[in-house]
């Protein structure tokens, strides 16, 4: 289980026992949905009828939009830190469901491509619902970027005149309850 958040210096500091609280309970509730019969057979289903990397991350958003429902229900107020280190946890077990279940392997640009698309997907729904307002969404830009991953998309936008360069960020293996970018 996750103990340690970073921070724009890299260095590490403790979360607060709230967003401790938090990220546990997320992680274990969005892994028993990952790993029922009837949610493994559907993301086995969407990434054979279509693009896996958007069914995979298309999973993942259902997955967060269900649990933060039940969050909401139980008059949780969410930190979206806690919540991007639970989507970053979660899609790796999604990963490993499609990656069981069709055989195959995704490369770590494929894996990075999936986690990118989930954020954005989310994102997108976030504003056009209402979930988040524009001076929120940026608020989260500049907390992505303080992270040592939002550092290197940033470097290589900013490399590249402002388009990719090519040069796909490296993130880590999903090594159990790590996720596929690490932390």
């Amino acid at each position: 289980m996750p103990n340690q958040y970073p921070t724009e210096n890299a260095k590490q500091v403790q979360p607060s026992p709230e967003q401790q609280r938090q990220l546990e309970l997320f992680i274990t509730s969005g892994t028993k949905i990952i790993q029922s019969p009837r949610m493994q057979q559907s993301i086995a289903q969407h990434t054979k009828a279509q693009d896996p990397l958007d069914a995979i991350a298309s999973s993942v958003v259902m997955v967060m939009e269900r649990l933060e429902r039940v969050a909401q229900q139980n008059g949780e107020k969410l930190d979206p830190d806690v919540e991007l280190q639970a989507a970053n946890v979660l899609l790796g077990e999604i990963i490993k469901v499609y990656e069981k279940s069709s055989g195959q392997k995704l490369s770590e640009e494929q894996k990075y491509q999936a986690f990118s698309l989930a954020i954005s997907t989310y994102l997108d729904d976030a504003i056009n619902t209402g979930k988040i307002s524009k001076e929120e969404l940026a608020q989260l830009a500049d907390m992505i970027k303080q992270t040592p991953e939002g550092r290197k998309i940033n470097e290589q936008i900013q490399g590249s005149g402002g388009q990719p360069t090519g040069q796909p960020m490296q993130p880590q293996a999903n090594q159990g309850p790590t996720g596929i970018l690490g932390r």
